[in-house]
């Protein structure tokens, strides 16, 4: 049999094309368990429980494609350590019991201006560490979706969220590098059974300020304009999976033809 290089070139290119074109699949319960409330009294923020809020047990679900789509910004973390990130286009998520409700809490005249679905890691260690003194690298995790709106009165949003942090083995800081889709894939993986407490966060915030004003130096919301309300709870990752895309068939079937053919090609002649 004789199979020519091109077709050969072209089924490992196509190949290669499936390998990227996959969806991860986290399914997880949560379990609510508190409920808070966010407002202004007498100028000064504040947040309260919700002592009637009945704690409830749901399952849920968040998709992200297995391709990084860029690194996130964490300058706030960036004067005292050496940081890594990355982030995934998101696909999908399920609603909890909960959306509604919170959703709803935005005035019906607003009209959605962004909505977002992604996953992404932080790591982050000490400037500091060094081989001969390493130190812990902190490993942030989550899956995330959201929608902002904007009016006269402020910046409104909402989101759902799953967040956990670990710690991985002792590097120096010029050891840290980021994750590949895989290592970001065995990362979940690796959390499959365990309970990640207070990892679950959904929830509606009205401020006057833009939503992404804390991300750059830590600035806190002005008391002028504040209201939030979040849902609060643990998590247990039940399954993480990789589903290929209907795309993904469609091409792996296009290169087993084309090897097929080849190899045809190479009997016939």
């Amino acid at each position: 049999m004789n199979i020519r290089p091109s077709w050969v070139a072209l089924v490992v290119a196509v190949s290669s094309l499936c390998a990227h074109a996959q969806t991860v699949m986290v399914t997880m319960d949560v379990t609510a368990n508190a409920r808070t409330i966010g407002h202004v009294v007498n100028g000064t923020y504040t947040v309260s429980n919700d002592t009637g809020f009945l704690p409830a047990t749901f399952s849920y679900a968040e998709s992200f494609n297995l391709k990084i789509d860029g690194a996130l910004s964490a300058p706030s973390l960036s004067e005292r350590n050496v940081i890594e990130s990355g982030f995934f286009s998101g696909r999908g998520s399920a609603p909890s019991p909960f959306t509604a409700s919170l959703v709803t809490t935005a005035p019906a005249s607003l009209v959605n201006q962004m909505n977002s679905g992604y996953a992404g890691y932080l790591l982050f260690v000490p400037k500091t560490a060094t081989a001969v003194a390493p130190a812990a690298v902190s490993q942030q995790a989550f899956l995330s979706t959201g929608l902002f709106w904007s009016s006269a009165a402020g910046y409104e949003q909402y989101g759902r969220s799953v967040s956990w942090t670990t710690q991985g083995a002792p590097i120096a800081a010029s050891s840290l590098t980021p994750w590949s889709p895989d290592e970001f894939l065995a990362h979940w993986q690796s959390l499959v059974g365990q309970t990640l407490v207070g990892a679950y966060k959904e929830s509606y915030d009205l401020s006057s300020q833009s939503p992404y004003a804390p991300l750059g130096g830590g600035t806190p919301l002005p008391p002028a304009l504040h209201d939030n309300v979040a849902i609060l709870g643990d998590v247990v990752i039940r399954s993480v999976t990789v589903v290929p895309e209907p795309s993904t068939c469609l091409l792996m079937g296009l290169g087993l033809s084309l090897m097929a053919a080849a190899c045809r090609r190479g009997q016939v002649g």
